[in-house]
């Protein structure tokens, strides 16, 4: 049981690890839905009046 304990220490350690990184690169604790939305930018081929059209519709 003894050789077993560093093993398992290690596997626990290594979980641990995981968890904390997936959690951190998963973004915990940071909502941006709560924030409204200020502008969207178009990328278009129309013409700049067609655009300002659609832009105040």
């Amino acid at each position: 049981m003894r050789r077993y304990t560093s093993l398992l220490l290690t596997a626990f350690l290594l979980f641990i690890l995981v968890v904390a990184g997936s959690a951190y690169f998963a973004g915990a604790g940071h909502d941006d839905r709560t924030r409204p939305l200020r502008e969207i930018v178009v990328y278009t081929t129309l013409p700049a009046e067609h655009a300002a059209i659609l832009t105040n519709a």
